[in-house]
C-alpha cells in the first residue's frame, strides 16, 4: 500500500501545532508496518531556511480568478 499525506505543517520542516507532529512521525510508523508513504506540504520560506531538494514536477494551478505556479521538490537529504 502506497499512502501520501497531505499536510501544511511537517516536522522538522515548518511547525505551528500539533499537526507537524503526527506528519512527522506517522510516515516512520506506517514505514515500519511495510507500508509506503510520503508528505505533500506547503514550503515557507518564512519558516524553513534550510536546503530545498531537487525539483519533481512544475505546474500552474487555479486560485481564484488568477493561476500559480506551483514547484514540488524532494524533501533534502
Amino acid at each position: 500500500m502506497r499512502v501520501l499525506h497531505v499536510a501544511m505543517e511537517w516536522f522538522p520542516f515548518s511547525k505551528v501545532g500539533g499537526m507537524a507532529d503526527v506528519t512527522g512521525a506517522l510516515p516512520a510508523v506506517l514505514g515500519a508496518a511495510g507500508i509506503e508513504s510520503r508528505v505533500l506540504t506547503p514550503y515557507y520560506p518564512q519558516l524553513y531556511k534550510g536546503p530545498v531538494g531537487r525539483e519533481l514536477a512544475v505546474f500552474d494551478v487555479w486560485v481564484g480568478s488568477a493561476t500559480r505556479r506551483v514547484r514540488l521538490r524532494a524533501a533534502p537529504g
